[in-house]
C-alpha cells in the first residue's frame, strides 16, 4: 500500500490535484481512497 500526504495553503489547488490524480489512476485500473482532515476555523 502506498500512502501520499498532500499539504499546502488554502486555495492552492490540493483538492483539485488529488481529484485529477484519482481520476487518472482509476482510469488505469487502480483503486484509490482519500481521507480528508478539514480543520475549519483556526483561532
Amino acid at each position: 500500500m502506498k500512502i501520499h500526504l498532500v499539504g499546502g495553503f488554502l486555495g492552492s489547488g490540493k483538492t483539485t490535484a488529488i481529484a485529477n490524480a484519482c481520476k487518472i489512476l482509476s482510469d488505469k485500473g487502480s483503486t484509490t481512497s482519500v481521507i480528508t482532515n478539514d480543520q475549519g476555523n483556526y483561532q
